[in-house]
């Protein structure tokens, strides 16, 4: 689908200040109703798409993070949940809804979207996860831990080899630079729609996503050259 992963974090320090008023939940509501089977991809099962509903329903952040968390609980989060939100998140989008309500679907959709990645997540993926949250935390000491960190992991090579790493970090900064293109055409389109002149909110939204994107990729680049650094250092010491 094309949808790119966020900074997880960040989203959630902003949405737990975030909950909906009686008026936004009976819009979200409407929303759900209108945008119903007949709009779904034929992907999307009617269990997939009830499953979104009762979520996008939700009366505040507090209520949709205890309804996504049963959803994974009871192994229901599946591609085809995410693509009736994402489905859902266009069709509101295309019929110009409310700018909060447009907010609080792509907000759920991005949070699926990063549990859903979780759940998939390859033995690298959680490295890169980890050590980027260390780049992130602490800034000052973070390089020298994480390159401790990875010749650890690297020389014990229970989770992944360093080759392993290198080649799977690639691949990921390769999908990346594929998403912020992505992301870069839906703001074109974001864009024409509003004639050129998008909202301040549209525009505050689109800088931190560009900033989020911009941030994560950094890390990602930065995790690459350190793994590339621990390899010649590993080499050096072995020819010790």
């Amino acid at each position: 689908m094309g949808r790119g992963k966020n900074d997880g974090r960040a989203q959630r320090r902003k949405n737990a200040g975030n909950t909906q008023s009686g008026a936004e939940a009976a819009a979200l509501q409407k929303v759900a109703s209108s945008f119903g089977a007949n709009v779904m991809p034929e992907e999307v099962s009617h269990a997939d798409a009830a499953v979104f509903y009762q979520i996008v329903v939700s009366q505040s952040w507090e209520e949709v993070e205890a309804k996504i968390a049963q959803v994974v609980a009871q192994g229901l989060l599946t591609e085809g949940v995410l693509l009736a939100g994402y489905t859902i998140l266009e069709q509101a989008q295309a019929g110009k809804e409310d700018e909060r309500t447009i907010q609080n679907i792509a907000q759920i959709c991005m949070r699926l979207t990063e549990l859903l990645q979780n759940l998939k997540a390859t033995p690298v993926l959680r490295l890169v996860d980890q050590w980027a949250q260390m780049l992130e935390s602490k800034p000052k000491t973070a390089v020298a831990e994480v390159q401790r960190s990875m010749q650890e992991t690297f020389a014990e090579a229970s989770v992944c080899t360093q080759q392993d790493f290198v080649t799977e970090i690639q691949q990921i900064i390769e999908r990346m630079e594929q998403q912020d293109q992505e992301f870069e055409e839906s703001v074109k389109e974001v864009e024409a729609a509003a004639g050129g002149a998008p909202t301040a909110e549209q525009q505050a939204n689109i800088a931190e996503q560009r900033k989020q994107r911009k941030d994560a990729g950094a890390h990602v680049r930065q995790l690459h050259s350190l793994a590339l650094a621990a390899g010649v250092a590993a080499t050096l010491q072995t020819a010790k």
